[in-house]
């Protein structure tokens, strides 16, 4: 089975894009040898934000606490989509091209965290990436552009994840599902 190089992840906010990338790397790492990469849209936007969220507030745009990542995050939507994705709609993309670029030519997986939009899903097509839906029990769209983007990129990925809400502690039956479901999850969709 030929393993894709860059693996995309959609999903509404909260849904375990990022659990699911780790438990995924972690069985391409274990079981197929495959270096990995998490690589999301929205740290260069975080970056651009985080020294104005620091002054300011005193939040990193890179917090892992829920109810900050809630107060902070229309600031975060309002520059990612109504400015900068205005301006150019693949502005996003083209901040992480050379990654993906250079770890295609050092066999390295790119897994990307945060595919939210029709034209992020167009570009994996055309770089043959696998699109995954992932959806977690209970977890509705957090703004009008997840509910308005929803179900387009439910009905254009390539595989489908669901899962429950475990407790916080419960990352081994994240990585557990994960690793049960890879296989399957990995077959290269017929384009």
């Amino acid at each position: 089975m030929e393993t894709p190089m860059i693996i995309g992840l959609a999903g509404v906010a909260r849904s375990g894009k990022d659990t699911f990338c780790e438990a995924m790397s972690e069985y391409l790492s274990s079981t197929r040898n495959f270096k990995t990469q998490r690589v999301a849209l929205a740290d260069s936007l975080k970056e651009d934000l985080n020294t104005l969220l620091l002054e300011k507030t005193g939040i990193s745009a890179f917090t892992k606490d829920d109810g900050e990542k809630k107060l902070i995050r229309p600031l975060l939507v309002c520059y990612g989509t109504q400015i900068m994705r205005k301006i150019n709609p693949d502005y996003w993309v083209q901040k992480i091209e050379n990654i993906i670029e250079f770890n295609m030519e050092n066999n390295i997986i790119s897994i990307i965290t945060d595919i939210r939009f029709e034209n992020e899903l167009l570009w994996l097509s055309r770089k043959k990436a696998l699109t995954i839906f992932i959806e977690r029990a209970g977890i509705q769209p957090a703004n009008q552009d997840e509910l308005d983007n929803y179900l387009k990129l439910k009905s254009q990925c390539d595989r489908h994840f669901s899962w429950p809400t475990f407790s916080e502690r419960a990352q081994d039956k994240c990585r557990s599902m994960v690793r049960k479901k890879a296989n399957g999850i990995l077959k290269r969709a017929t384009r």
